[in-house]
């Protein structure tokens, strides 16, 4: 299949396939044969886990190993899992943060979406939505503050001349 903006999704008729494909070797001679910028990615599926105790540790195979084994999911159904904070940024004493977990097929994303322990704790697993980019000067869609030509500040509650007013 054909995207919108020129990347080529192919759908292969079963897993053994697609894993023959993912191998380095393999992806390599496939995107060198397909041409140009050519890459081979597997589909993945964003997850937030909320409220994760802060002993957890992501980058740990045996750990995420240990949960898909807890939840039943299949071998190395979790690609990835890291903090959505960065640990150096956490306020001191700080138990709990949001966990983003990498799966990968949406069999096994619906499985953990129906909720995981973590580190002892039953935690809310759901859906990770790529919010739009929005510029926080002009409030446009297309571009961010950083790349903003507005002469003006818009604020966004009122949309008047103004910088958003922040309230803490």
């Amino acid at each position: 299949k054909i995207q919108k903006h020129g990347d080529v999704v192919f759908t292969l008729s079963n897993i053994a396939t697609a894993r023959w494909l993912l191998q380095p070797n393999i992806a390599r001679a496939f995107a060198a044969k397909m041409g140009m910028e050519a890459k081979v990615i597997e589909r993945t599926y964003k997850l937030i886990a909320e409220r994760v105790p802060v002993e957890l540790d992501p980058h740990n195979p045996a750990t995420l190993r240990a949960i898909e084994k807890a939840h039943d999911l299949d071998e190395n159904a979790i690609a990835r899992a890291d903090w959505i904070k960065p640990v150096e940024r956490r306020r001191p004493g700080q138990r709990l943060a949001f966990l983003q977990i990498t799966v990968t097929s949406i069999t096994q994303a619906n499985k953990a979406i129906k909720g995981l322990t973590l580190a002892g704790r039953r935690v809310l697993v759901r859906k990770d939505y790529d919010e739009p980019k929005r510029c926080m000067r002009c409030q446009e869609y297309d571009h961010l503050a950083k790349d903003c030509k507005s002469i003006t500040d818009i604020c966004a509650n009122c949309a008047g001349t103004h910088p958003t007013a922040r309230k803490y």
